[in-house]
């Protein structure tokens, strides 16, 4: 198998792509060490047949392979879906690639699974469930496809857009290269992956909904000028220490519980603060108040929203430029 590689990012990518998406360079060709079993091993798997006539993998049969490739097909017809609970709590299971026909891959999929590297398939739009579901009682669920797995290492597809609600809560990913058509990571998708230390966006992004990166280990980050809403995206990041955003944003939000932020780079086309860089703090009859974390520097043009803000609320200042563009 063989994979296209930035050598100036050092980063590894999928075959289509050409040139790197980050710095533009052309791209060299690599192969990859690993030989995944590639194989349409139809008994391998289980399935179910679904209403348009497509099948879902619903489990399987024994848990002795490190590397499986998904069929595109069983028995001719096209493989689809990903069932809940297929690969939970495999053993052996280290790297998986998707078939092409794959289009969902539903809630504990790969719950507490001992999968480490996952390759998805071109053509898949959305990881998981856009909004928490509900079960068969109406109760209101809020689990992911690779939620508590040991996955480390992701390669997505340029066809992405979502991903979905706790998608990857609690796993084992350091680093992060968004692709460039990624519109939206929803509530809590990457929250808990304590090993998060880099997220890379692509211009494009632009929803970051709640909790989506808390609970991580990063320590800068770098919103794109794309971004519409990101909320309390970044909240309870004990590690973060500086946040750029770009010019073109217009509102800061969040960073609450972010007790090592030193610096957040503001652009003069900030034109509003909502509820943000604050710490919470539980008094003894268990009420809760917000206070502002003062040890944060507002870098920002002078005289611009952010510079009255900082003035205003008692956090501390420093000049920049007329806004930051990355």
């Amino acid at each position: 198998m063989y994979k296209n590689k930035c050598d100036r990012c050092n980063i590894v990518f999928d075959p289509i792509y050409k040139y790197c998406p980050f710095c533009g360079s052309e791209l060299s060709s690599e192969k990859e060490d690993i030989i995944l079993s590639n194989k349409a091993d139809e008994d391998f798997f289980e399935f179910e047949l679904l209403n348009n006539n497509t099948y879902k993998i619903i489990g399987l049969k024994e848990d002795t392979r490190e590397n499986i490739a998904i069929p595109d097909t069983y028995k001719g017809i096209p493989i689809t879906v990903i069932g809940e609970h297929a690969f939970f709590e495999t053993k052996h299971l280290k790297h998986i690639v998707f078939g092409k026909n794959v289009v969902k891959v539903e809630p504990r999929a790969f719950y507490y699974s001992s999968i480490e590297k996952v390759e998805f398939n071109e053509g898949l739009v959305i990881i998981g469930e856009e909004k928490r579901y509900k079960d068969e009682f109406l109760n209101e669920m809020n689990y992911g496809p690779f939620e508590k797995s040991n996955v480390k290492t992701i390669v997505f597809p340029s066809t992405l857009e979502i991903i979905g609600v706790y998608s990857f809560f609690d796993t084992k990913i350091e680093t992060l290269y968004l692709p460039k058509n990624i519109k939206k990571i929803c509530e809590s998708a990457f929250c808990r992956c304590q090993s998060l230390k880099q997220v890379h966006f692509s211009e494009g992004i632009e929803i970051i909904e709640s909790g989506a990166f808390s609970v991580t280990s990063i320590k800068e980050i770098i919103i794109p000028n794309t971004v519409k809403e990101y909320g309390e995206g970044f909240n309870n990041c004990q590690t973060l220490q500086n946040v750029i955003l770009c010019d073109g944003i217009e509102s800061v939000s969040g960073f609450n519980d972010c007790l090592n932020l030193k610096r957040i780079f503001i652009p003069g086309s900030v034109n509003k603060f909502e509820r943000c860089c604050s710490k919470t703090c539980t008094m003894s009859d268990g009420f809760r108040i917000k206070f502002p974390i003062k040890q944060i520097i507002f870098v920002a043009p002078r005289l611009s929203f952010a510079h009255r803000y900082a003035r205003e609320n008692g956090f501390q200042y420093e000049e920049s430029n007329n806004g930051v563009t990355v």
